[in-house]
């Protein structure tokens, strides 16, 4: 599937994954399941097809922020958002939120993990708005 087609999908889960080494760093692995069972990682970029994933290869602890997946569940993908100098793709929802993922960050500074803007605002005001948008299903 190429990226544009995740314009329209439905989020109806989040899983997240941590490990943490101690005096080293912290890791995180998100994934998005799709509505038709399909299960995806935050991509790198706007070019290339959708990383599907599998939850089995999700490794350490699975946490679960009712908070969070509360807010995102039943969301549909409207738009993504690439910047030159991140590391991943952010996710514009229907509802509003902008999510992305911080893969490995300094044990301890809860850094690693899904990462949610509650407004394209609050992503501008964050990271700026030079950003190449994907927002058109082909």
């Amino acid at each position: 599937m190429e990226l544009s087609g995740l314009i329209g999908e439905k989020v109806v889960d989040i899983l997240i994954s941590m490990e943490s080494e101690p005096y080293g760093f912290d890791c995180a692995d998100c994934c998005l399941v799709l509505e038709n069972n399909v299960v995806i990682g935050i991509p790198f970029d706007l070019d290339g097809d959708v990383w599907i994933r599998n939850e089995n290869d999700l490794t350490g602890k699975h946490i679960n922020n009712s908070q969070i997946t509360d807010l995102l569940r039943g969301t549909t993908i409207v738009g993504l958002l690439c910047y030159e100098d991140e590391d991943r793709v952010f996710i514009e929802l229907d509802n509003g939120n902008i999510i992305t993922e911080i893969t490995i960050a300094p044990q301890g500074t809860g850094r690693a993990g899904l990462w949610v803007y509650d407004s394209l605002t609050a992503l501008e005001e964050n990271k700026g708005k030079e950003y190449t948008r994907l927002e058109t299903r082909n």
